[in-house]
């Protein structure tokens, strides 16, 4: 009879432990898909607007970046921004694809910093651009400087207090600083 309890206790232990080391898996796969998706969205959100002049441009690219092939989304930027080096767009494009590369490829010190050159070129041109303060955080976060990191975000949400790609990244790096308080209330407030 002791045996017998002693086995159904180790049982359902055993059964809970399964149950919380699967439950940790999913949740850190499922944010991890949000997040990507929510990077990738935005070629999507830039390639539907009617008004946009670069519609195939970034459709094309949009459809390499969705299959990591960074190759092919780089060189059609570039080729892009040889015939209009100061397209804000295209650069956020470059730099949105360089910075994702380097987070995939584990090249985030190199790939990073040729991220930041677009983003601070792209707001030169367009200093109060919220995707490009946002752009520039991640630049940072993918490098581990979640002060700068913060920093952007706080100046892009200074701007647009709703953005929701900004309040998402703004508690992703706060994830990844450790910080789960305020990385649930940005989520939440995204």
């Amino acid at each position: 009879m002791v045996n017998a309890k002693i086995f159904y206790r180790f049982f359902i232990f055993f059964f809970l432990v399964i149950l919380l080391l699967f439950d940790g898996y999913y949740f850190y796969n499922k944010q991890r898909t949000q997040d990507l998706l929510s990077k990738t969205a935005v070629f999507l959100k830039d390639s539907q607007s009617k008004k946009n002049t670069n519609y195939e441009t970034l459709r094309s690219v949009g459809n390499a970046f969705n299959k990591s092939d960074f190759k092919t989304a780089n060189s059609i930027l570039d080729a892009k921004l040889v015939s209009n080096p100061n397209d804000v767009q295209i650069l956020l494009a470059k730099a949105r694809t360089l910075a994702q590369e380097a987070s995939l490829t584990f090249q985030e010190k190199e790939l990073g910093d040729e991220a930041r050159k677009y983003v601070l070129q792209a707001l030169e041109l367009d200093p109060k651009n919220v995707e490009g303060l946002t752009l520039l955080g991640y630049t940072y976060e993918i490098q581990q400087d979640y002060l700068n990191a913060q920093k952007n975000y706080d100046a892009a949400l200074k701007i647009d207090p709703k953005s929701e790609q900004t309040l998402t990244q703004k508690a992703h790096a706060y994830y990844l600083d450790g910080d789960v308080i305020n990385s649930e209330k940005y989520y939440k407030l995204a």
